[in-house]
């Protein structure tokens, strides 16, 4: 397999992403209690996530496929591919779970970005009391499991917990750029998500992320490629009482977004120092695109 770097070219893309699109700014799912009242949130939590899993697994195999096959060396229109495969795959899951998701929301910001940067910067201004941005991307303030089974309809109904009116499902997050060569990167993700059981009971975990990125057309976007952190990448989270420790490391596998959850927490810990880093490759037309190294950190 070649080696080489990046090189873009100043392509205009162009792509249909097809009819069957369903914005979120345009519809109301009238369906979405009735689907909600006849299981419990963690049946649905369950559905939803066993669905975005097997969706991944899809989209990774047909992108894998794709940018082994593709006549085209260009970086934009692998990314112009991979898009419209996730934002046909959002839509999908609004499709088959009758309502829209905040987190369905978030993904569909992040993918739209390519083809639509306007409206999709006018999403998030719409609900920015619960997104953040985070680097490149834009996530939801909820811990996942509660972002992927919260419709973006009731939202008005979370109580507000912070001084800025936010529900603040991320507490605490580091993050920054771990290595890049202008148009390939990835960035690095530690910090505490705050969630609620099913009886309304709070608990904590600590997580570490990984997300893969490239340089298109002006912008960095999510781009899939093959994590593979250093056996000895992790970070290290504080609890309050003495010798209360969590080591998380980071996980291998392949895709845009890679996150490591640790076990349930009553209260707040705090993340203190970790090494982070690997190798990282992805892969246009038959080229592989390697980044490798490591940084310490301390906070």
């Amino acid at each position: 397999m070649k080696r080489k770097s990046f090189k873009l070219t100043n392509l205009i893309l162009a792509v249909s992403i097809g009819a069957t699109m369903l914005s979120c700014t345009n519809d109301s799912i009238e369906n979405s209690n009735e689907v909600k009242a006849t299981e419990k949130v963690s049946d649905l939590t369950n559905r939803i996530g066993k669905f975005r899993q097997d969706e991944e697994k899809r989209i990774s195999s047909e992108f894998k496929s794709f940018t082994a096959t593709s006549p085209s060396n260009d970086v934009e229109k692998n990314a112009t591919f991979y898009h419209d495969l996730k934002l046909k795959s959002v839509y999908k899951e609004r499709e088959s779970f009758k309502f829209t998701s905040l987190q369905n929301l978030a993904d569909e910001i992040n993918f739209l970005v390519l083809f639509d940067k306007e409206k999709a910067d006018s999403l998030f201004q719409k609900y920015s009391k619960y997104l953040r941005k985070s680097i490149y991307t834009v996530e939801p303030t909820l811990d996942y499991e509660t972002a992927i089974t919260t419709d973006i309809n009731e939202l008005s109904t979370i109580k507000s917990e912070t001084s800025t009116g936010k529900y603040i499902g991320v507490v605490s997050v580091k993050e920054g750029v771990l290595l890049s060569n202008g148009v390939y990167n990835l960035t690095w993700h530690v910090g505490v998500e705050k969630h609620k059981d099913d009886l309304g009971l709070t608990f904590y975990r600590n997580f570490t992320q990984i997300g893969s990125n490239a340089y298109v057309n002006g912008q960095w976007v999510l781009y899939p490629s093959s994590m593979r952190p250093a056996l000895d990448a992790y970070a290290r989270f504080y609890g309050s009482g003495i010798g209360e420790i969590e080591t998380l490391g980071f996980l291998s596998d392949y895709g845009s977004v890679i996150r490591n959850t640790g076990g349930k927490k009553d209260y707040v810990w705090a993340p203190k120092t970790a090494r982070i880093g690997g190798t990282f490759t992805t892969t246009v037309n038959g080229n592989e695109y390697k980044l490798e190294g490591a940084s310490d950190f301390q906070w």
